[in-house]
């Protein structure tokens, strides 16, 4: 009996070494996001934006690679928390990219929904402030146009009011006249912080227009199916105009 307690004994910093390399990793990797999005939490809480933004990343970072539907979560909670610092367009930009990965991964239309509507949120903004700013006509409807898209799709499958107001929204700001919408106040969730959106908007698409028939003959990548996506996008937001900016 003795001998066999000895033997256990022995034995234990063994089991707790294959434990810890193996069904241990993951409770320590879990442990880790979980705390890293307690953190964000709180910091959003006290609208510290940034704090959140990075805390989040660290959830991410720490987040095991398996864990496909805790990811996009994440990911739209750390875009969020982008655009509720100011970083508009960044949060934009990182929530299309989700909005292509989520499509490639498997997401359900549910899901997908979700985030559309968030993508639909922040091109409203955008063109919301822009128009504020004194952007003109050309410049922020390609925003509204792509905010109509989200929620149409939304809408069109969908018999909750709020879906359906989310599109009439987008429709009012497309024609409301620009000493109308001062008078209004900032829609809610709407980052009062973004300076100078349309000079960074300006300066995005002239990019994008540079970097237009570069990389010839690479192999197709990540990046490059997200440009397909967003042009097919573009494609059919620029069909909308011909139903009337009343449809």
């Amino acid at each position: 009996m003795r001998s066999g307690l000895i033997i256990i004994w022995l034995c234990l910093p063994i089991l707790f070494i294959a434990w810890h390399y193996g069904p241990g990793q993951d409770y320590s990797t879990r442990d880790a996001t979980y705390i890293a999005i307690a953190d964000a939490e709180a910091a959003a809480a006290e609208k510290n934006w940034q704090a959140a933004f990075e805390k989040y990343g660290e959830a991410l970072a720490a987040l095991p690679k398996d864990a496909d539907k805790d990811r996009w979560d994440i990911r739209r909670l750390q875009a969020d928390a982008h655009i509720q610092s100011g970083k508009l367009l960044e949060g934009t930009n990182e929530l299309e990219a989700l909005l292509t990965d989520m499509k490639t991964e498997g997401a359900s239309e549910a899901q997908l929904n979700e985030v559309r509507k968030d993508v639909g949120k922040a091109y409203y903004h955008s063109a919301w402030l822009m128009r504020l700013e004194g952007a003109s006509k050309e410049e922020w409807m390609p925003e509204i146009l792509q905010s109509r898209q989200q929620f149409r799709h939304i809408a069109e499958r969908s018999e909750k009011k709020e879906d359906q107001e989310n599109l009439e929204a987008a429709i009012k700001l497309q024609e409301i006249g620009l000493a109308d919408l001062k008078g209004l106040a900032l829609p809610k969730d709407c980052p009062c912080n973004c300076e100078n959106l349309s000079q960074r908007k300006r300066e995005q698409r002239k990019s994008k227009g540079k970097g237009k028939g570069e990389g010839k003959g690479k192999k197709e990548g990540k990046d490059d199916a997200r440009d397909k996506v967003k042009k097919q996008n573009q494609g059919e937001a620029a069909q909308m105009v011909s139903s009337g900016s009343g449809s």
